[in-house]
């Protein structure tokens, strides 16, 4: 059976802990380890944490003291983590997996013999705070496109798995990324699609748990008309530029520099970069005729209203 490492970043996560970590433990045909930072929390979660390590001999924990955010400490731990298994996962803190999302995911890699990085993600139920089902985050995508993931992240971080070959081939470039990174799933994904191999699968394996505590998440979909339409037109304009389109882009060119990557995405990132320091009327013509943008026809609108006003 293949080894598995599931990275773990815990912060005030009292409610949900104990449940996801049984779920970890009960995945099937793997052998699974744990590795948990946490993340300076205020709560119980270090009790929690304890009592189960006391049971479990397979999870290890860093406690440093610091806080540095998902994004920080899910990097820490990729920083930090032994890296002799054959695969590595993703895990929040508040979520519950079914018992063959691990197998499920190398199944799928492994069957294609390359040997290369690889990184799997998949669709998720999302659910409200007992675990009921809203709707299936991602089900109806066949597969990412790098031209769109850059400003519109689908690679949710929970249903992750990737390979040690990823993990070494973060290792090697790390060093070179100059700016923020937007967020350590994205980062992975976009290191990949360069490097190696992407596998999505449109079937869910986990409950992405929402609630009123979440880091990150999704819109419920249960909200009135009225503030739906407020809420869209605040949060899109805005939500490009959180992603860090630009920095993103930038970081990835150096790193596809770095590997000696000369592609056309390559020069597709240079062009976008290029035009987004002419004068506004260059910015929104080529705006029109970007190759790059969103999942949705109204996401890549605001992409486009985005990059026209520099808002990137």
């Amino acid at each position: 059976m293949k080894k598995v490492l599931i990275l773990l970043s815990v912060y005030d996560g009292e409610l949900y802990l104990r449940e996801q970590i049984e779920s970890l433990l009960q995945q099937e045909n793997v052998l699974i380890d744990i590795f948990i930072r946490d993340d300076k929390s205020k709560d119980k979660s270090m009790n929690i944490i304890n009592d189960i390590m006391s049971k479990n001999v397979n999870i290890k924990l860093i406690s440093d003291g610091k806080n540095l955010g998902a994004c920080g400490s899910f990097m820490e731990l990729l920083k930090k983590c032994p890296c002799d298994f054959d695969y590595y996962a993703f895990c929040d803190q508040d979520d519950v997996w079914k018992p063959d999302k691990i197998y499920s995911a190398i199944e799928k890699m492994d069957s294609d013999s390359v040997l290369c990085p690889k990184i799997y993600c998949s669709a998720a139920y999302v659910t409200d705070s007992s675990l009921n089902v809203i709707y299936v985050l991602n089900g109806h995508l066949n597969k990412l496109d790098i031209y769109k993931s850059i400003a519109d992240n689908r690679t949710v971080g929970c249903t992750t798995v990737f390979n040690k070959e990823l993990l070494f081939k973060y290792r090697e470039t790390v060093q070179y990324i100059k700016n923020e990174l937007a967020m350590h799933d994205q980062w992975l994904y976009l290191l990949c699609a360069v490097s190696g191999k992407v596998y999505f699968d449109n079937r869910p394996y986990i409950y992405y748990r929402q609630h009123g505590n979440n880091t990150l998440g999704v819109n419920s979909g249960k909200e009135p008309l009225s503030e739906k339409i407020e809420r869209t037109l605040k949060d899109e304009l805005l939500l490009i530029n959180k992603r860090k389109v630009i920095l993103q882009m930038e970081n990835l060119l150096t790193i596809m520099d770095v590997l000696g990557i000369s592609d056309k995405l390559y020069d597709d990132m240079k062009k976008f970069l290029q035009k987004y320091k002419k004068n506004i009327m260059t910015r929104l013509l080529y705006s029109f005729n970007s190759p790059f943008g969103c999942y949705s026809y109204r996401r890549s609108v605001f992409l486009k209203i985005n990059y026209t006003l520099r808002r990137l």
